[in-house]
């Protein structure tokens, strides 16, 4: 068996023969049972194997876990992207996402590319991929495939608040087989789990299962939870901790294959108390935020003044032409849209923004502008993030902030619904996010 570090979870598939009666030995090293990889992209299936053929050692190989990096892949740099906090404030952590559910829509957000998670937001990953347990035979002195089980592997994993867990749920399925298949391999299924910084992976026993390919086959499902709340260290105030979760299979029969696996999760873990306590999620996806829509009157207010700072910035105070404000999810500029908002908790620093922003709205309309208490000063970038109107520095930065004098209701709705967002999402200090305004 290979060899693993201190603390891995592994998640492995190993082929081996069942335990019973022995059956007539094959002449020394004239069998193997290998594990392969398949394009798990729809139509793959006429691309797999239907008669023996010669073993090519590359057909087995599949990029290895992109090893310990995954603090720099932050939301900030992802590629894939993900909307909550509309109207319904929908709850990213508490959304009801299935196998099925991955199944349908894989393929539509990950544009037919498999080797990869499709991150649906910060609580919820979804993978799908094809695997094959491999029959060979040596035949005058070559390695020659003489059948092959094939199955689907489809998998969700789940993040979590409160509690330092992921939650997986995995189905084995669309079995097939041709030739001289062994579906009495012993598959061991379970998730090997790598520290990048802040702690090691918890040294304890995570569930898995063991069982033959067979019995695979008839119960499909096998769920199980890693455990990642033994360890109560991390970095920073939030006790930050980012760990590679990868699914992976590899053979005990023969420990020099290379190993095959499904593509690696970033998760990050902490211990945030002012937000659930903690928990853990997958960091590398774009957080953005639409819960402002022009045409609602609850907010329609606030979701004005932000198009306009967005669109045409000269239509807000203080509104210099040639500057302009970050987290414009849908900017055509690509340096404006890579500008995130990101998060500040710290009580005093937010006061200090919002009394930036007081004195600009009195700039620009006057000390009355609340206009008897019935309007209150609408900032952006808010004063919860590290963006906001204190930090602002027009003389050397052309980035800027916007003020405007609006109806006070609207814009408590509004902060209301942000701050509820902060916290069903699970957004922490720092953490960067972008604005989606809706029609």
């Amino acid at each position: 068996m290979s060899m693993r570090a201190p603390g891995a979870i592994v998640l492995c598939l190993v082929a081996v023969m069942a335990a019973g009666p022995p059956a007539v030995a094959a002449p020394p090293d004239t069998k193997r049972v290998v594990l392969t990889h398949h394009d798990g992209s729809p139509g793959s299936a006429d691309k797999r194997l239907t008669k023996p053929h010669p073993y090519v050692e590359a057909h087995q190989k599949r990029r290895t876990p992109r090893g310990l990096e995954a603090a720099q892949r932050l939301s900030s740099t992802a590629k894939q992207s993900y909307a909550s906090g509309g109207a319904q404030q929908a709850r990213a952590a508490a959304e009801e996402f299935g196998l099925d559910q991955c199944r349908n829509q894989y393929y539509d957000h990950t544009d037919g590319v498999e080797d990869s998670w499709w991150i649906k937001n910060h609580f919820v990953a979804c993978a799908i991929d094809e695997w094959s347990v491999d029959t060979l035979r040596k035949v005058d002195g070559q390695w020659v495939t003489v059948g092959q089980i094939f199955f689907r592997v489809t998998g969700v994993v789940e993040g979590s608040k409160g509690t330092r867990q992921l939650v997986h749920r995995y189905e084995f399925d669309d079995w097939d087989e041709w030739g001289a298949a062994d579906w009495s391999a012993m598959l061991d299924f379970d998730a090997d789990c790598a520290f990048v910084t802040g702690a090691r992976c918890p040294e304890v026993n995570q569930q898995s299962r063991r069982d033959t390919a067979l019995n695979f086959r008839r119960t499909g499902k096998t769920d199980f939870i890693v455990d990642l709340n033994n360890n109560t260290v991390g970095a920073g105030p939030d006790k930050l901790i980012y760990y590679e979760i990868t699914p992976e299979l590899f053979l005990t029969a023969y420990p020099t294959a290379p190993e095959v696996v499904l593509s690696t999760l970033d998760v990050r873990c902490d211990w945030a108390t002012y937000e659930d306590n903690g928990g853990c999620i997958f960091n590398n996806v774009r957080a953005h935020w639409e819960g402002l829509s022009l045409s609602n009157p609850d907010v329609d207010e606030v979701a004005r003044h932000l198009h306009d700072a967005f669109t045409d910035i000269a239509r807000t105070k203080p509104g210099v032409p040639g500057t302009y404000v970050p987290g414009n999810f849908n900017s055509n500029d690509s340096a404006q849209r890579g500008a995130a908002l990101t998060r500040a908790t710290d009580p005093a620093f937010k006061k200090k923004n919002y009394d930036a922003s007081v004195r600009a709205c009195k700039a620009a309309y006057g000390s009355g502008y609340s206009e008897g208490r019935t309007k209150d000063c609408d900032e952006y970038p808010m004063q919860s993030t590290h963006q906001g109107t204190s930090t602002v520095d027009l003389a050397n930065n052309p980035r800027s902030f916007s003020v405007r004098a609006l109806d006070k209701y609207d814009n408590r709705r509004a902060g209301g619904r942000l701050g509820a967002w902060y916290k069903d999402d699970h957004i922490l200090e720092k953490d960067p996010f972008w604005i989606n305004i809706k029609p």
